[in-house]
């Protein structure tokens, strides 16, 4: 693992220093740049990207991983590739041998000062597999969970996943009578709590206790649709996230729905988005529903907040009546199609990184989530560079206030 810097003025230059050298000194944000799962692996296929207060960025070399997520708390920033886990703080970069798969769906960082990320191992015989990594004190340990999780979240401190039911789970859902596939997604999903010394169990009074790593806590049908958040926000034990339901046709415009999540119960509440003239909120079928990651809760608790890609707009949606409005417009039309873009919110801001066709640099976009005034705005010199081929944009993290 090397480290190469980069000038906001003269582009990549060939300096290389030791990863000890590294620092969160000056870095205002992170994002990650990898190619597919199955490109992962070599020694410089992924690369952290650091982005300092005037657009500067200097980038760690990874083994890479695929829809690589970035947790940033008051006790570093973590992230992973498939051999190693990986804690950058303002004096230096610690590494821990972490083999691991080359897919990521999500990372936590947690009270005891670590992280707790979900990692997409695939199908097997009888269902598919995730694995849980946890890092603590300098130390990684993972163990298998069952499940492909779409949604991710943590709440009261434990992470929580939603999951069309697979492997033993579908005997369980039989025994409701839940279909576990629909025609346009899962017919079902089950709740599951991660983490937590008591997982192998279950809530449910009909359900064997058939998972050896994930607790059980419900079982809930929902209509087809498309979901992905992996950082659902959560709030007095319920996790929202946005929903895109097929109709009968599996027409690709579809409404919008908010899902909230009783982690405790798993019982679910599936509001219809609706705009100002009561109509119902449909994704545009070209850029699809959100920035992955670009959603939290207001400060009271009523609002769920969201980047909606399609249009360009930081939008805000009531969570008892599903009313959506336009908070403030995104500028630029950031999002044109082929683009790439990873968002996060945080602090009372929202981030975007984009990057165009049109051969430009990439963009770092903070606004003030409140009041939608720009707070930063540059380009990223050399950062195109790390792009070219099967490379992508993925996860992206703020410095906490």
């Amino acid at each position: 693992m090397v480290l190469l810097t980069t000038s906001a003025c003269f582009g990549p230059v060939a300096d290389v220093e030791e990863p000890q050298d590294v620092t969160l000194d000056g870095v205002r944000a992170a994002a990650y740049i990898s190619p597919p799962a199955q490109d992962a692996g070599d020694s410089s296929a992924g690369h952290l990207v650091l982005v300092g207060e005037a657009g500067e960025i200097s980038v760690v070399e990874t083994s890479g991983m695929d829809t690589a997520a970035i947790g940033w708390s008051e006790d570093g920033l973590f992230f992973s590739d498939t051999e190693q886990d990986y804690q950058l703080t303002d004096e230096r970069l610690r590494t821990t041998d972490s083999p691991k798969a080359p897919s990521q769906h999500a990372l936590f960082p947690t009270n005891d000062g670590g992280f707790i990320g979900l990692f997409n191992k695939g199908t097997t015989g009888v269902g598919y597999t995730e694995q849980l990594v946890t890092h603590a004190d300098g130390a990684s340990s993972r163990k298998n969970v069952e499940g492909y999780y779409q949604v991710a979240g943590s709440c009261g401190g434990e992470i929580y996943g939603l999951a069309q039911p697979s492997g033993d789970y579908q005997r369980v859902a039989a025994k409701q009578g839940l279909e576990t596939r629909g025609t346009h997604g899962p017919g079902s999903f089950m709740l599951t709590r991660l983490s937590g010394d008591d997982s192998s169990s279950s809530d449910l009074p009909d359900a064997d206790a058939v998972g050896q790593n994930e607790r059980l806590i419900g079982m809930a049908p929902v209509s087809g649709s498309a979901q992905q958040n992996h950082d659902a926000p959560c709030r007095e034990g319920t996790m929202y996230h946005l929903a895109a339901v097929a109709d009968d046709s599996g027409n690709p415009e579809r409404p919008v729905v908010l899902r909230a999540w009783d982690v405790s119960t798993g019982e679910v509440v599936e509001t219809p988005l609706t705009d100002a003239n009561g109509e119902s909120v449909r994704p545009n079928s070209s850029y699809g529903l959100a920035a992955l990651d670009s959603t939290v809760l207001s400060d009271d608790g009523q609002s769920f907040l969201w980047a909606s890609l399609d249009r360009q707009a930081f939008m805000r949606t009531d969570i008892d009546t599903g009313k959506t409005v336009e908070e403030f417009p995104l500028e630029d039309e950031i999002v044109p199609r082929n683009s790439e873009v990873s968002a996060t919110v945080r602090d009372n801001r929202l981030a975007l990184i984009t990057q165009t066709s049109d051969g430009n640099e990439p963009e770092l976009r903070i606004y003030d989530q409140s009041t939608g005034e720009s707070l930063m705005h540059t380009s990223l010199p050399g950062m195109s560079v790390l792009l070219e081929g099967p490379h992508q944009l993925r996860g992206m993290a703020l410095r906490p206030e």
